[in-house]
């Protein structure tokens, strides 16, 4: 099985590989990275944001690799009632166009974080950096390891969602197309 990833970034290709891996482990799996301009910010602000992006990364990798399945892998900064979360959004596609979608967690973003953000300036991960003193966070443990002081990482996050978002291929009778009264569940 052939499965392509929108990044080149270890820590995407790696959730992607362990996620795979635990839903398919019998397959002989070949995940590949590719770098794929996503068409969003640098820092997407907003859920819609980075599922566009995700999106995206998903199709344009599936299609340049000619995979089975295409991953587009996000990581976004809301804003719920005044404060900065941190969140993370999976797209995955099949060659027959079928999408599956996941959100992740949200961590609250410590307040000298989130103005940093909003000054529009860096992306959290250039910020997250600073504040803590440790190079490349993006590329390894990531934000949540740091505020949780290593309980959570960036790849354990990423997995996760990945996995939520081949629910539909983990388990397609319960997202198959059917009709009750006339209206569309699918």
């Amino acid at each position: 099985m052939k499965v392509a990833v929108g990044s080149i970034n270890p820590v995407k290709v790696n959730a992607v590989r362990t996620a795979v891996g635990r839903i398919f482990p019998k397959e002989k799996l070949v995940v590949d990275g590719i770098s794929i301009v996503s068409g969003i910010s640098d820092q997407p602000m907003s859920d819609s944001e980075a599922i566009k992006g995700a999106r995206k990364r998903a199709l344009d990798a599936l299609k340049a690799l000619k995979a089975d399945f295409g991953f587009g892998l996000e990581g976004t900064v809301c804003e719920v009632e005044g404060i900065l979360f941190l969140t993370n959004w999976v797209a995955v596609v099949d060659r027959g166009k079928r999408w599956g979608l996941a959100g992740g967690g949200r961590l609250e973003l410590p307040k000298k974080i989130s103005e940093e953000i909003l000054k529009g300036e860096r992306e959290l991960g250039e910020i997250i950096c600073e504040f803590s003193g440790l190079k490349n966070v993006k590329k390894s443990q990531g934000t949540p390891s740091i505020l949780t002081k290593g309980l959570k990482n960036r790849t354990s996050e990423f997995e996760n969602c990945c996995i939520d978002a081949m629910v539909r291929f983990i388990n397609p009778q319960f997202y198959e197309e059917i009709s009750r009264a006339g209206i569309q569940v699918d």
